[in-house]
């Protein structure tokens, strides 16, 4: 693992050596550090000293190690806000880009709402984006371009949020 691996997978600084993947292909074919499985060195004591040794042995295994996810600590209150912001979205009928190099990045809403860092809500949105709960489409941005968006899919917020899902106004 790289340091900037490591700092993205939030280890503490000077940790990533502690860890590696194994991929079958070129580096470039392998899967995002989030999506990877990792392992981790650790440090085992043996427990086999004596009156001459006594702190024992202690050898080095390998244990497969997860990252934390990008969604530890987000509250479903903090996820109810969010969704009413991307569904809102800019106002005048145009909506969030899933694309970060924008300026109506809808990253930024979920690091405003959430207080993550911006590589966690880009893992967030993905995830959001790839279990449906938001549609990447195509809108129109005030110029009449057609531009990539993403709108929330209401039927997987409803299965998200569950109680603090918002009534539909029709519906009140």
């Amino acid at each position: 693992m790289t340091e900037d691996e490591g700092a993205n997978l939030q280890l503490p600084r000077g940790q990533a050596w502690r860890h590696s993947r194994i991929a079958a292909t070129k580096a470039n074919f392998a899967p995002p550090p989030e999506l990877a499985t990792w392992y981790r060195l650790e440090s085992v004591r043996l427990d086999n000293g004596d009156a001459l040794y006594q702190d024992g042995d202690s050898v080095q295994v390998t244990t497969k190690w997860t990252p934390p996810s990008a969604f530890e600590g987000l509250a479903l209150a903090t996820i109810a806000a969010i969704f009413g912001d991307l569904r809102a979205g800019l106002g005048n009928g145009q909506f969030y880009s899933p694309d970060k190099r924008s300026k109506t990045w809808a990253g930024k809403v979920i690091v405003k709402a959430s207080g993550k860092s911006p590589d966690d809500a880009a893992k967030i949105l993905r995830a959001w984006i790839k279990n449906g709960a938001l549609i990447e489409d195509t809108c129109e941005n005030d110029h009449r371009e057609e531009v990539a968006c993403v709108t929330l899919s209401e039927t997987k917020a409803r299965e998200i949020l569950g109680a603090l899902y918002p009534k539909p106004e029709a519906d009140e």
